[in-house]
């Protein structure tokens, strides 16, 4: 047969599943205009009525939104939930949210829906790295929280660093089983790392490293048992070791 090389097809990624502001507004918003009414320190007045504003996030009001709470902030610039609403206000409106959400993890370093969203914030600028440690901040915080498990397996996945994503994934699903997106995501991310392996093992049969490739096939079929291109893959390389071994 001469010496043949193999190829396999390799399809486009699907579109990943995404955990957002957009899709979650603001994170559980009640709560947290609860737990942050009375941080203003800084004036005697009466601590704001935070309800029209979260009215005006959930009717899409977000222009108006960004301009009312931009003039609250001028009265109380060191209120969290504040900084928190008018992120969500510039993020919704496709503007820069990043240094308003970085102002609510100043505020808030120990708020897990703070570093949430300022890692969305930091992976829509495209700052990835900063993104990861953003999500990893908040599992820290709490373990738990299922949206920034979801977001920080995308954002691994983004990064090619897909046995951490895979992992992500694996533990969002112990917390809300049979979750479709995350399952999606998962699964996603699983194929994504069967076609960088064989994509890997063909460049090994390539260059006649036969024996790598028959033990590093086999241990990938633990896991993609019914991948047939690994099958084939382990084929062509028997095949190739029997021939080494006929002709000495």
């Amino acid at each position: 047969m001469g010496n043949e090389q193999i190829n396999v097809v390799v399809t486009a990624r699907h579109r990943l599943q995404r955990y957002n502001i957009r899709k979650f507004p603001l994170n559980k918003l009640s709560e947290m205009v609860e737990s942050t009414a009375g941080q203003i320190t800084t004036s005697s007045e009466p601590a704001p009525d935070f309800g029209s504003l979260v009215a005006l996030f959930n009717a899409c009001r977000y222009a108006d939104l960004e301009n009312q709470t931009r003039v609250l902030l001028a009265k109380h610039p060191s209120h969290p939930f504040a900084w928190q609403l008018l992120g969500g206000a510039l993020q919704m409106q496709g503007k820069d949210a990043l240094d308003a959400f970085k102002k609510v993890v100043e505020l808030s370093p120990n708020d897990a829906n703070a570093h949430f969203n300022l890692g969305v914030a930091f992976k829509n600028t495209g700052a990835f790295d900063l993104a990861i440690a953003s999500y990893r901040f908040a599992l820290a915080l709490k373990p738990d929280y299922l949206e920034a498990l979801g977001n920080l397996g995308n954002v691994l996945c983004i990064r090619d660093l897909l046995d951490d994503a895979i992992l992500c994934y694996q533990q969002a699903l112990s917390i809300k089983p049979h979750f479709a997106d995350t399952q999606r995501n998962l699964d996603i991310a699983l194929a994504q790392k069967h076609r960088n392996e064989i994509t890997r093992l063909i460049e090994l049969f390539n260059a006649e490293r036969f024996i790598e490739v028959e033990t590093q096939v086999r241990f990938l079929l633990e896991q993609f048992s019914n991948s047939a291109a690994a099958w084939m893959l382990l084929g062509n390389c028997l095949h190739r070791l029997h021939r080494l071994l006929v002709r000495e």
